[in-house]
């Protein structure tokens, strides 16, 4: 049986235990600081000016369509308001993940392969040929893995839970 070899275990632990901690806490922060109910509101609103909008243009509505261009700026300040909502967490997450992947960086630079896998994922994984290992994977590529897996398993229990939450 072909299985994953740990080839420093110390290293794998931190790399792996800190991509969980760095994603659970930049979801975290994105459910605080994130107005979704404002958002939600956001896009109906925009949704409903570009319905209205075509519906003018399919009907040669002129009078509308002054009326829709006048409301553009307003839509457009929505719009805005809705980036700046939806990037607020990031402000706060992105600085930290970079001292962290520069951390790793400099402590983990040079050991090469962390794991060795018994398949190969395009752009995580590469060949150390000075340590024979065809699908090995270093710390950045352990790092982006657990991160992605990580996220996609607390959203789909957060979302799970909030439809639970929903129900009740």
């Amino acid at each position: 049986m072909v299985s994953m070899t740990i080839i420093y275990p110390g290293p794998f632990m931190v790399v792996t235990l800190t991509a969980i901690a760095s994603s659970t806490i930049s979801i975290w922060l994105n459910r605080k600081m994130t107005n979704t109910e404002r958002s939600k509101e956001i896009k109906r609103k925009i949704e409903e000016h570009q319905k209205k909008y075509l519906e003018a243009q399919k009907t040669g509505d002129k009078k509308e369509l002054e009326k829709l261009d006048e409301e553009q700026a307003e839509i457009m300040n929505l719009l805005k308001e809705n980036m700046y909502n939806s990037m607020k967490p990031m402000f706060i997450t992105t600085p930290a993940i970079l001292v962290i992947l520069w951390l790793f960086g400099v402590w983990y630079g040079k050991l090469g392969a962390i794991v060795s896998l018994p398949f190969s994922i395009p752009f995580l994984t590469k060949p150390f040929k000075d340590m024979r290992i065809a699908n090995g994977m270093d710390w950045l590529g352990l790092y982006i893995l657990v991160g992605i897996l990580a996220s996609l398993t607390i959203q789909i229990g957060l979302k799970w839970y909030d439809k639970r939450r929903e129900k009740k």
